[in-house]
């Protein structure tokens, strides 16, 4: 699916716009073809006795390679999503693919409004991928903006925050893409102080790849269909399918904040 290259400062001003219109997180990043799936999760949660009042955040953090020849315009290629492999010691979603994110703490929850799932989004991104090695400073992070919340299978409420990182400069090396050189030079900074605890690696994917290996995968729980499925998504650099709540987060930011038809 080719598409002309973004002009990424009105992109990201504009998204920025919509985003924060209202002290409260209103923007719905996920189509309404999804309102069945999503109605279908939170009911499972509750059948399953798993419903519950916590909440979490995730941090979508965007980050883009310049174009050669310098441009405003960048390619779908050059623009980048961060994400983390979770640890096969954890017990819940292990070996899963995810965002950086967690579950509020009493301090996020102080003042429910937009900020606390920033504080909440940030600081857990900080504790699964560490410092970034001077890479960049989770503080200091263009912060576009926050999201309604997406219910997961425990039906807990689940709120993106979109942040842009900032440029990527790498070389070019001859024979590799340029997915596996960004994931070379830069994920290899974040994976020196991640919390080895909760994630396996961390990479980065684009949004072009996320696109062109867009697919959809059957849910089933006890071994009985779900009325609903997963989109799913691969990454160049990771063996692992991206499925699940991400994946419907990832399918939610190319439609409604890319402008892909998935």
């Amino acid at each position: 699916m080719s598409r002309s290259p973004l002009h990424l400062s009105n992109f990201l001003s504009s998204l920025s716009t919509k985003l924060q219109r209202t002290s409260k997180p209103t923007y719905q990043l996920l189509p309404s073809v999804h309102a069945l799936a999503f109605k279908g999760i939170q009911e499972l949660g509750k059948l399953s006795g798993k419903s519950n009042a916590r909440k979490a955040a995730v941090n979508i953090c965007i980050f883009h390679v310049p174009p050669t020849p310098p441009s405003p315009y960048v390619p779908y290629s050059n623009i980048f999503i961060l994400l983390t492999l979770r640890s096969t010691n954890l017990s819940s979603h292990s070996g899963q693919v995810s965002f950086p994110g967690g579950h509020f703490d009493p301090g996020d929850m102080s003042v429910f409004k937009s900020e606390s799932f920033v504080n909440c989004a940030i600081r857990e991104t900080f504790e699964e991928c560490g410092d970034g090695s001077g890479f960049v400073d989770w503080k200091d992070v263009e912060i576009i903006g926050t999201c309604d919340a997406v219910p997961s299978v425990t039906g807990m409420d689940v709120f993106p925050v979109i942040t842009y990182g900032g440029c990527i400069e790498v070389e070019g090396v001859s024979g590799k893409t340029l997915e596996r050189i960004v994931n070379e030079e830069v994920g290899g900074k974040f994976n020196r102080t991640r919390e080895r605890q909760e994630v396996d690696s961390i990479f980065l994917t684009s949004v072009d790849t996320l696109v062109k290996t867009k697919g959809t995968r059957e849910l089933r729980r006890g071994g009985v269909k779900l009325p609903f499925s997963s989109p799913t998504f691969k990454a160049e650099c990771c063996d692992v399918e991206i499925w699940g709540l991400t994946a419907i987060i990832l399918e939610g930011l190319l439609r409604k904040c890319f402008g892909f038809k998935l």
